[in-house]
């Protein structure tokens, strides 16, 4: 979104004509960059704090020669999410590493697959790419390591919940970080 797409998602939700809601944005921007150049923070409701943040001179070099220049130190802006902003960006996709559940079975499948890459290492399925499906990873495997990938997917069955299996497949996701190689 642009300074232009905002001004007119204001007028439109609240009802205001567009030039009120570019006066009132304006006014609001202002108001923020005086507060902190000297040097008070801003809260806004539901959105977070803005402050400024001193932030110390220090060396660096130059990428081209390697010869050191000295930055001074300068006050930049910083920002501290409120809470709720926080919740909604978490909220924007499945945090199904909160779970235990499913914290369990990347375990499993990382053991069970460890110990395969340890028994079996000339079997491990090196064709595999970064951009496989898992059921394209899960047919490479049993093609590999035969009955005893069979028997690797039923340790896994009888120790992981349904729910949790049907949410990911995570022997394939394991297998895929673990051999496979990116696409040429």
């Amino acid at each position: 979104m642009n300074w232009s797409t905002l001004i007119d998602a204001v007028a439109e939700r609240s009802g205001v004509s567009r030039k009120d809601a570019h006066a009132a944005l304006t006014a609001a921007v202002d108001i923020i960059t005086e507060q902190l150049v000297s040097g008070a923070s801003v809260r806004l409701h539901r959105l977070g704090t803005m402050t400024s943040r001193w932030q110390a001179p220090r060396i660096l070099r130059k990428i081209n020669d390697q010869q050191k220049i000295r930055l001074d130190g300068r006050y930049t802006p910083a920002f501290r999410p409120a809470s709720r902003l926080r919740e909604a960006l978490a909220n924007r996709t499945p945090q199904r590493w909160r779970d235990p559940h499913h914290q369990a079975a990347w375990q499993l499948s990382e053991a069970l697959l460890g110990d395969l890459e340890l028994y079996h290492e000339a079997q491990v399925p090196r064709s595999l790419v970064t951009n496989s499906t898992d059921e394209d990873v899960v047919k490479t495997c049993q093609v590999a390591f035969g009955p005893t990938w069979s028997q690797v997917v039923r340790t896994f069955e009888a120790q992981t919940p349904k729910a949790i299996r049907d949410s990911r497949n995570y022997l394939a996701a394991v297998a895929r970080e673990r051999w496979a190689s990116p696409p040429t």
